[in-house]
């Protein structure tokens, strides 16, 4: 469902999509909830791991790559180092020069890394590889049929606020796929009842329909919030500056988790990551702003950091070689990062399997960590689902260990 100005003026029922905080008050209406509200940052396109955090004393990775598409130890692309928790003790890690903001929530143990991570799938095309991740599944026969991870997840925690689940786009994602409680707002700014005198209406026709009494209060309630929204145009600690689909973006998931309107899952698009042309000098600057970005949105959720996990992750990785437009092709591996109140940051997860040519998946960085291993070990120990393998959980098909110490990374408590 996609809310608007126009829509909400349409339809009275679409304002059922939306819970409510009183009329002129200018804090939270509701008290935090007990889960955390998980965000997932689709870096649309396939984000190249390796020019994010790199092995930079690697002889294969110097050799792969020319100076401009690596991380180096010094001169114009020098790194920031990781002074903790290397993902092994013989390779010097450092981050990109351009991401000093997730350097820092790493080495502050907000923020940790898992390497060689994805899609275990062996494909290397973006509508496959996407389809596949956001329903959860490895067999691209099923996903006509196949429902959504996220939607999975929120059937079975439950919640009936309108605001359980948010993409942040005009359209919905496939994870999205069989919950309909999702809603689509692009922009909280375009929450408004222009007419005064309707609201008055759409409240008293929504109590009026006795017939249906739990969606006639929350549609009251819909009523309610899109006004609270619409005076709320000065959010408290808000320094996200907004213009491009990304700051809007964040900016709208801070305002509803500081809203306590009841939100446990929420998606963004981050795109142009597909660099197969002058990556040199794109992903430096995509880079740059999601680093700052991405901080500005940590700030601005105060003391409901601790209530929120953040995972962003590509369709795929980049291939190991540059290619000759400056640029590096679809690959297989990639670096997938998560951020939190609840991480065991300033660590890298998971198994290096280095980038000699007998590691290398097809000629690309090879995936020791499922990607799925990574959202269900949040969806378990941060938003309270048990049901994440087996027939009917979130991942039926993902093969975990009967061990309990050995079930998952570590990377939250």
């Amino acid at each position: 469902m996609n809310l608007s100005r126009r829509s909400l003026l349409r339809s009275a029922a679409l304002s059922a999509a939306l819970t409510t905080m009183p009329a002129g008050v200018k804090m939270a209406w509701g008290a935090p909830g007990s889960d955390d509200v998980l965000i997932v940052i689709a870096m649309r396109g396939g984000w190249d791991g390796l020019h994010l955090i790199a092995p930079v004393n690697d002889a294969d990775y110097v050799a792969a790559r020319g100076e401009a598409l690596r991380v180096t130890a010094n001169g114009d692309q020098r790194g920031i180092a990781v002074t903790s928790g290397p993902l092994t003790q013989n390779h010097e890690w450092r981050f990109h020069g351009r991401a000093p903001n997730m350097a820092r929530l790493y080495h502050e143990g907000q923020l940790a890394v898992v390497h060689a991570a994805g899609l275990t799938a062996d494909t290397r095309s973006h509508f496959q590889a996407i389809d596949l991740m956001e329903t959860g599944s490895l067999d691209e026969g099923q996903l006509a049929a196949a429902t959504g991870w996220t939607a999975r997840h929120l059937n079975l925690r439950g919640g009936t606020a309108a605001f359980t689940g948010l993409s942040t786009g005009p359209l919905m994602p496939i994870s999205w796929r069989g919950f309909p409680g999702a809603i689509a707002i692009g922009d909280t700014g375009d929450l408004s009842l222009a007419n005064p005198g309707l609201a008055a209406y759409l409240t008293q026709a929504h109590r009026a329909a006795a017939a249906r009494p739990a969606t006639a209060a929350i549609g009251a309630r819909g009523v309610a919030t899109v006004e609270a929204v619409h005076q709320y145009n000065e959010f408290p600690g808000d320094p996200i500056v907004a213009g491009d689909h990304l700051s809007v973006a964040l900016q709208t998931v801070s305002r509803v988790i500081r809203l306590n309107a009841g939100l446990r899952a929420a998606t963004i698009d981050y795109g142009d990551w597909d660099t197969h042309v002058d990556q040199v000098g794109r992903f430096p600057n995509l880079l740059a702003h999601l680093d700052t970005k991405l901080m500005e949105f940590w700030q601005s959720l105060g003391s409901a950091q601790s209530r929120v996990t953040v995972v962003m992750m590509g369709e795929f990785g980049r291939r190991l070689e540059g290619n000759s437009n400056a640029g590096t092709d679809h690959g297989h591996g990639q670096a997938i990062l998560v951020l939190g109140g609840g991480v065991n940051g300033g660590r890298m997860y998971g198994q290096w399997p280095g980038l000699q040519a007998s590691a290398l998946d097809n000629g690309d960085l090879a995936i020791t960590t499922d990607y799925r291993l990574i959202v269900g070990e949040i969806l378990e120990k941060r938003c309270g689902n048990t049901r994440i393998n087996g027939f009917g959980g979130v991942f039926p098909d993902l093969q975990l260990s009967t061990d309990p110490s050995r079930r998952w990374l570590g990377i939250v408590a």
